[in-house]
């Protein structure tokens, strides 16, 4: 996007778009931004528009904080360096203990040597000041993961010339990677650019304390209320949605499963709300079912 500024704007259907661009007066050339689904919007910490090629967000997510950078990297070599210098500067910046999800078109290629850059990528052609930059900071990027044939993993591409390319990334700090269960391109979306739409799963949950003994109380989902006509409508609709956002091809069948079930209970607890209850006169919890 190319903006003039830096702001917040709240869009239709609660979307809200966090956005940073080149100063007043000056040539619309670039900008970055990053927008925000309803459901995330009261979870944000703060908004930081570096410049109108990086800019970062905290998330409070699960039991964790995320820093979200969104990031343009030049096309030339020579304005390279300080570019990475920029998102440097960003991630030493960010608290420590929170989370680094870095995403955007980093106009850089990755290469498919693993023993040299063994943690940072999985398979895919040269990028090696992007790679140093990720090896020092402990970032692996996403993309190349995953096995998919190249039609999912070429975010870029010039019919004329025939030229392919992954330069869109998703790229994330190591104590997210077990929570990673996809990345790939989704090549059915319209976007009316050269560039196709990269999608990742990132599942957090909130870690449960333990506690010993006989539970005081637990929280469940109100399941019952899917008796009701009207809610059990909601439901099916929050449901579909949450579906639809499931990638076809996950690449195993425990991440499948783990975002067929965790659809399923968080479109329920949208439509029929969740409520305490205590413990059986056993002592045992009762389940959330």
């Amino acid at each position: 996007m190319h903006s003039l500024g830096s702001g917040t704007q709240l869009l239709e259907r609660g979307w809200t778009l966090f956005y940073s661009g080149v100063p007043h007066g000056e040539r619309r050339w670039a900008g970055m931004g990053l927008l925000i689904a309803p459901q995330l919007s009261r979870h944000v910490l703060e908004f930081s528009p570096v410049n109108e090629r990086v800019v970062s967000l905290r998330l409070q997510g699960g039991d964790r904080c995320l820093t979200v950078i969104s990031a343009y990297g030049p096309n030339g070599s020579v304005e390279y360096p300080t570019f990475l210098e920029t998102l440097r500067g960003v991630l030493e910046g960010a608290p420590t203990g929170d989370s680094i999800v870095l995403l955007g078109d980093f106009n850089a290629h990755v290469g498919n040597d693993s023993d040299t850059w063994r943690g940072v990528i999985g398979r895919n052609s040269s990028g090696v000041l992007l790679l140093d930059f990720c090896a020092s900071h402990s970032l692996s990027i996403t993309n190349t993961m995953f096995k998919y044939k190249g039609a999912h993993q070429y975010t870029w591409y010039q019919d004329t010339l025939g030229r392919r390319s992954m330069i869109d990334l998703v790229v994330m700090s190591s104590d997210l990677l077990l929570h990673v269960l996809d990345t790939r391109v989704k090549r059915g979306v319209e976007l009316s650019t050269d560039h196709h739409l990269v999608v990742s799963w990132i599942r957090l949950r909130r870690r449960m304390p333990d506690r010993l003994g006989r539970p005081k109380h637990i929280v469940r989902v109100c399941w019952e209320h899917l008796a009701d006509p009207s809610v059990r409508g909601v439901f099916n609709s929050h449901l579909q949605e949450s579906f639809n956002q499931i990638p076809r091809e996950v690449g195993d069948i425990e991440s499948e499963w783990t975002m067929f079930s965790s659809s399923i209970v968080d479109a329920a607890i949208r439509s029929c709300g969740r409520k305490v209850s205590g413990a059986s006169r056993s002592g045992n919890p009762r389940t959330q079912w």
